[in-house]
């Protein structure tokens, strides 16, 4: 008797709980799509300025070669950089990438015994799911950089 009590009873505590794990699945299913849709925005923040350190790299190895006087380093061997021509480089440099209006960079030149150049750019990054979330913005700014020295030899 006491064996069939307790099915019994197990029996009427299981009966309110048929069912339940089917609502679960709606929140977790929604839970799996945010967190996807955040892993994809944040994979594009990393993207973008992976390109932006690549294209500043490569500007501040242009630059390095354009922004030297010619006139006075063939005159007395002295390196002189202009500051003038290295944004003049810069521009250039994003204008062959297609990206004269979507970055905005800045150009500094070093001068000593082995002279550099350092470029830095950032670009403004739209977010695709978040911006739906509360409390998420539209775009983000992104920043990378590069640089390049000169040597002499």
């Amino acid at each position: 008797m006491a064996a069939e009590r307790g099915r019994l009873t197990a029996r009427r505590r299981g009966a309110g709980q048929r069912g339940s794990a089917l609502l679960l699945m709606p929140a977790g299913l929604l839970i799996v799509v945010l967190l996807a849709a955040v892993a994809f925005d944040v994979s594009r923040l990393y993207l973008a300025r992976r390109e932006l350190v690549d294209v500043a790299a490569s500007a501040a190895s242009d630059i390095a070669a354009e922004a030297i006087d010619p006139a006075a380093y063939l005159a007395s061997g002295e390196l002189r950089w202009s500051q003038a021509r290295a944004d003049a480089a810069l521009r250039e440099a994003l204008a062959r990438r297609g990206l004269e209006g979507d970055v905005r960079g800045s150009v500094s030149l070093g001068a000593g015994s082995s002279p550099q150049v350092e470029v830095v750019l950032e670009a403004d990054v739209r977010w695709l799911f978040a911006r739906g979330l509360p409390g998420g913005g539209a775009t983000t700014t992104v920043r990378g950089g590069g640089w390049a020295v000169f040597d002499t030899f």
